[in-house]
């Protein structure tokens, strides 16, 4: 069964087995211990409490590691930034650059729910997409407001807790404004119709980010996502995860112990961080 492309793109993930294993795990070199954990990057307020292992963690850690900062993340001069990149210069615009069939299924998604696709016409398709899904999410409930990088990020900030970061802002926003290029019509069809699966696959999500299920979390978040985009997968998944591994294995020569949390769909499957770390030899289990 192919998965989709905007699931896969926002890792999200109400189900909970109490005695389950998370997706959060504990990675040993000799004396030193970072724990590294999955997570979601949008929730429901209905999702909380989180589970305990992710808070014990946090509590056992002097250190909290992030994809990138949350608080910049936000700011006004980032998003305009974001808006900057991600718009077609004056006399270009989606109706130049995607096929008729794309362009009109822009256009009767837009016309179903009320907005004008005038006002989507200057911007990449990445963007499109992104806004198009955040609809979708709010409907369900779901808001970054809960989602458990706000939540630690915040707890951190509060409790004086030290904060790093993986990537810079501006690497973040170039893997956001890459998504679709050169292929920007089959894109959008694809995360068009990807749609009406939406509800359904986020609940299997939260039920296998919920209970530890590593197999079928890396089937559902990149099985589709590795063969229907194999560009992509490279790029937002494989070459990030390569990327990542050396910052990751700086922190076993520190003295503190830290608390990694990047989006699960980096952690699973062939090409995730925890196999990655196995191969060269780190302990690593499940943190209980």
């Amino acid at each position: 069964m192919k998965r989709m492309l905007l699931v896969a793109m926002l890792l999200i993930f109400p189900f909970v087995n109490l005695n389950a294993e998370s997706m959060i795990w504990k990675v040993e070199k000799g004396s030193e211990v970072v724990y590294i954990g999955g997570t979601v990057h949008l929730l429901r307020k209905s999702d909380y409490p989180l589970p305990e292992e992710f808070l014990t963690a946090f509590t056992n850690a002097d250190i909290l590691v992030l994809e990138t900062d949350i608080g910049e993340l936000k700011s006004p001069e980032v998003q305009q930034k974001i808006m900057a990149g991600a718009t077609y210069p004056s006399g270009e615009g989606l109706d130049q650059i995607l096929s008729k069939e794309a362009y009109d299924a822009l256009a009767e998604y837009c016309q179903q729910n009320g907005l004008p696709v005038a006002a989507m016409n200057q911007f990449k398709p990445s963007l499109v997409s992104l806004t198009i899904l955040g609809l979708e999410l709010q409907k369900l409930g779901l808001s970054m407001e809960f989602g458990m990088d706000t939540y630690f990020y915040q707890r951190a900030v509060g409790e004086g807790k030290d904060l790093l970061y993986i990537e810079t802002i501006d690497e973040q926003i170039a893997y956001i404004l890459a998504m679709g290029e050169g292929q920007e019509s089959e894109y959008m069809l694809k995360s068009l119709s990807d749609l009406h699966k939406m509800p359904e696959e986020l609940e299997d999500m939260i039920q296998y980010w919920k209970t530890g299920d590593d197999d079928k979390m890396g089937n559902l978040l990149l099985a589709g996502v590795r063969e229907d985009h194999p560009e992509i997968y490279e790029s937002l998944f494989k070459e990030r995860n390569e990327r990542w591994l050396p910052e990751i294995e700086a922190l076993f020569l520190t003295e503190e112990d830290e608390l990694v949390l990047v989006g699960a769909g980096h952690l699973v499957g062939e090409d995730g961080i925890i196999d990655m770390l196995k191969e060269r030899g780190y302990s690593v289990e499940k943190f209980e």
